[in-house]
C-alpha cells in the first residue's frame, strides 16, 4: 500500500489505481475477484475461437472458475490474484499469437511480461516462455529480428521497481526475500558446531533453533512438515529477526538479511546434501499442497500440540518503521478491527492449518501432481521432440506452459517456503497442461482406431 522498498512495485501500483478510482481500499477484493473471473472468460473464449474446440474450452473454463482457493485468496490484500490474472492473459495472448503468428500479435504477449515482472519476481518465468513461442512460431531468423519487444519488456519490467523506489525514496535500492527464504531451509538441519563460537549472531541463531529441531525430529512424521512451516515462521519473524534488529539498531528487518545469509551459507558448506534435500522437499510439498489437511488430521495435530507444546522462545517485538508506523496506518486505512499493538510481543502459540474437505484435497492433489509430473516429463523429453521433423503446435504449447510451471516451482522451492498460495497464480498453467495434455494423450491413444485423417494433430484451427 505504501510502496515499501521490501516489495516489488507492481501490486502497490495496482492498489494505488484502485484507491484513485474508488477513493479507498474497500473494493479491492471485489476488483480482484472480478478480474479473475473476466480473465478466465477471456482465456476460454480465445481458446475456443483459435482452436474451434469448444468442449476443451468449456472444460478449461470450468476448471478455472470452480477451484475456490484462488478466489478466497483474492479477498485478501495480496498479489496472488493479480499475478494469476496476468498468467491467464498470458495464456490468452499465447493462443492468439500462435493461431496466426505476427509481430502485431506478439507485442501483447510481451506487454503481459512487462506487467508481470514487477508484480512477482518469479514471473520472470514468462520470459523464456515468450522467447520459445517466438522461436517456434516465427522461426529462427524471424524470431531474432522480432526480439526487440521482449527485450524491451524484460528491461522495463526489471527497471520499474528500482526506478519507482528512486522517485519515492531517493534510492533505487530494494530488498529481496531470497535470504529469508534460504534461511528458512537451513534452520531445521543440525546447526554446524562452527556456529557456536565464531560469531555472536550466528551462535544466537543456533541456540534459538536447536530445541525446536529436537522437538520436530521426535514428532510424528505426518506432522513434521506442518511444524517446519509454522515453527519456522515463528522463529524467523517472531524471534530471530526482531532480536537482530534490536541488537544492531536496524531500521528494517531486511537489514538482517546478510546475517541470515551468512548462517545459511555456513550450513550449506557443512551439509550441502541436507540443503538440496530441503529444496526437493519443498518442490514436492508445493506439488501436493501439504498444508491442505482434513478436519480429522487437523484435530489430531491440534491435540498433539496441546499435549506436547513446542519449546518456543519468547516472542520479541519488532520495533521498525514497518511495524510501528506502516502496519497501524494500513489497519486504520482499511478500517480493520484489530488488537494489533505496535511494538508489543504476541503469544507464543502454533496453530494447525485450516481444515478442508477430503474430496477437494483428493481432486486438487490429483490434478496438480499429475500436471506437475506431466510438465516435468514433457521438458525432459524435449530433446527427443526436437529431433522430429515436425512437432505440432499443441505439444509446443504444452512445452511452453510446462517451462513456466517448472521455473516457478524451482524458484519458489529455492527462495520461499512451500505454501500452497504460491501455486494459486499458476493454477491456470497447471489446469491447461492437465486438459491439453489429456486431450493430446487421448488423441494418440485413439489414433489407431480412427479413420485416417479424422483426427487433426494441429491445435489451431486457422494456422496455415
Amino acid at each position: 500500500m505504501y510502496f515499501d522498498p521490501g516489495r516489488p512495485v507492481g501490486y502497490p501500483l495496482f492498489l494505488a489505481a484502485i484507491k484513485s478510482l474508488t477513493h479507498g481500499y474497500d473494493h479491492v477484493a471485489t476488483a480482484q475477484i472480478v478480474m479473475l473471473g473476466v480473465s478466465a472468460v477471456v482465456v476460454a473464449s480465445v481458446v475456443a475461437y483459435t482452436t474451434q474446440r469448444w468442449l476443451m474450452a468449456l472444460i478449461l473454463e470450468i476448471g478455472l472458475l470452480v477451484y475456490p482457493a484462488p478466489f478466497r485468496s483474492a479477498q485478501l490484500i495480496m498479489a496472488d490474484a493479480l499475478s494469476m490474472s496476468l498468467y491467464l492473459m498470458f495464456i490468452a495472448s499465447l493462443f492468439w499469437f500462435g493461431a496466426r503468428p505476427s509481430l502485431r500479435r506478439y507485442v501483447p504477449l510481451c506487454l503481459i511480461v512487462l506487467l508481470a515482472i514487477p508484480v512477482r519476481p518469479v514471473n520472470i518465468a514468462m520470459v523464456p516462455a515468450a522467447l520459445a513461442a517466438g522461436l517456434y512460431f516465427f522461426g529462427w531468423r524471424a524470431a531474432i529480428r522480432s526480439s526487440a519487444p521482449i527485450l524491451a519488456a524484460v528491461t522495463l519490467g526489471i527497471c520499474v521497481t528500482p526506478a519507482t523506489n528512486y522517485l519515492l525514496h531517493g534510492s533505487p535500492k530494494s530488498f529481496s526475500p531470497v535470504a529469508r527464504g534460504l534461511f528458512a531451509k537451513a534452520i531445521f538441519g543440525m546447526p554446524p558446531e562452527t556456529l557456536a563460537t565464531d560469531n555472536a549472531d550466528l551462535a544466537f541463531i543456533r541456540q534459538s533453533v536447536l530445541p525446536t529441531n529436537d522437538y520436530i525430529q521426535n514428532a510424528p512424521p505426518e506432522f513434521r512438515d506442518l511444524m517446519r512451516q509454522s515453527i519456522g515462521e515463528y522463529l524467523r519473524f517472531g524471534v530471530i529477526i526482531p532480536t537482530l534488529v534490536e541488537r544492531h539498531g536496524f531500521q528494517r528487518g531486511e537489514e538482517a538479511d546478510p546475517i541470515l545469509l551468512s548462517y545459511t551459507l555456513e550450513h550449506i558448506r557443512c551439509d550441502p546434501l541436507y540443503f538440496i534435500g530441503q529444496i526437493a522437499r519443498d518442490y514436492v510439498n508445493l506439488a501436493r499442497n501439504y498444508t491442505f489437511i482434513t478436519s480429522h488430521k487437523r484435530q489430531r495435530y491440534q491435540e498433539f500440540l496441546e499435549r506436547n507444546p513446542p519449546p518456543l522462545p519468547a516472542m520479541i517485538p519488532e520495533r521498525t518503521d514497518y511495524t510501528v508506523r506502516l502496519v497501524p496506518a494500513a489497519i486504520a486505512e482499511m478500517r480493520i478491527k484489530s488488537s494489533y499493538a505496535p511494538g508489543e510481543s504476541g503469544v507464543a502459540k502454533i496453530e494447525a492449518p485450516q481444515a478442508r474437505p477430503l474430496a477437494l484435497i483428493l481432486v486438487i492433489d490429483a490434478i496438480q501432481v499429475s500436471a506437475v509430473a506431466f510438465s516435468l516429463v514433457n521438458l525432459l523429453l524435449l530433446p527427443a521432440l526436437a529431433l522430429k521433423k515436425r512437432v505440432d503446435s499443441g505439444w509446443v504449447i504444452i512445452w511452453i506452459v510446462s517451462l513456466m510451471i517448472q521455473m516457478n516451482m524451482v524458484a519458489t522451492a529455492l527462495g520461499e517456503i512451500a505454501l500452497p498460495r504460491y501455486m494459486y497464480p499458476i493454477w491456470p498453467l497447471l489446469w491447461l497442461v492437465f486438459v491439453l495434455g489429456g486431450s493430446k494423450l487421448w488423441s494418440v491413444a485413439a489414433a489407431p482406431r480412427m479413420a485416417k485423417g479424422s483426427i487433426s494433430d494441429e491445435l489451431f484451427a486457422f494456422k496455415s
